[in-house]
């Protein structure tokens, strides 16, 4: 999509920021990363949220990430 802006007056941008954290089997480490990442932004002074997307992993990677209160996309093979 492609947004066409007309007004040629100069408009402060809102800071902020999405981080997205991709992520495969990355349970063990994940929580203390999104916590890391968590700490970084908070002294920014930005507007920011934080998007995990786990791509199917086998292990407790959601589950992991969920609990640090970020949102999180999973990928989940479809079956009948």
């Amino acid at each position: 999509m492609i947004e066409r802006i007309f007004d040629d007056s100069p408009a402060p941008l809102e800071r902020a920021v999405s981080v997205i954290i991709p992520a495969f089997n990355e349970g063990p480490h994940l929580a203390q990363q999104i916590r890391e990442v968590d700490a970084v932004m908070r002294t920014t002074g930005w507007t920011y949220e934080i998007i995990v997307v786990d791509d199917g992993s086998a292990d407790n990677t959601a589950a992991e990430a969920d609990s640090t209160g970020v949102t999180v996309l999973q990928r989940v093979a479809y079956c009948d």
